[in-house]
């Protein structure tokens, strides 16, 4: 995609503007509720309470991923083949588990 203009370049630039619009919108609200603002329910619910579940839930896990270690090592010594293998395995998979959290 080539751009001839500088008003191509602001017409691309204001569509996806436009469409990431309502993702901003929502990050903007839920983040309203994850630091504990009152709650508007929606048109037919009379009843609405706010607390601090999500803010101190979302607090420990950025504690505990902040604290974790970040490298591993599975030792092999004297194990035959076949155990290291499995050992081996069992690296990688914790490994890929790590990098999926």
């Amino acid at each position: 995609m080539t751009f001839k203009t500088v008003d191509d370049i602001a017409e691309v630039i204001k569509d996806k503007s436009d469409e990431e619009e309502s993702l901003h919108r929502r990050m903007e609200e839920d983040y309203k509720l994850f630091v504990g603002y009152p709650y508007t329910p929606p048109t037919g619910y009379t009843k609405a309470y706010t607390d601090n579940y999500p803010q101190t839930s979302g607090d420990k896990v950025i504690d505990i991923a902040s604290k974790s270690k970040l490298s591993y090592s599975i030792p092999i010594t004297k194990e035959s083949l076949e155990e290291r293998r499995v050992i081996s395995e069992t690296e990688r998979a914790f490994g890929g588990m790590l990098d999926l959290a």
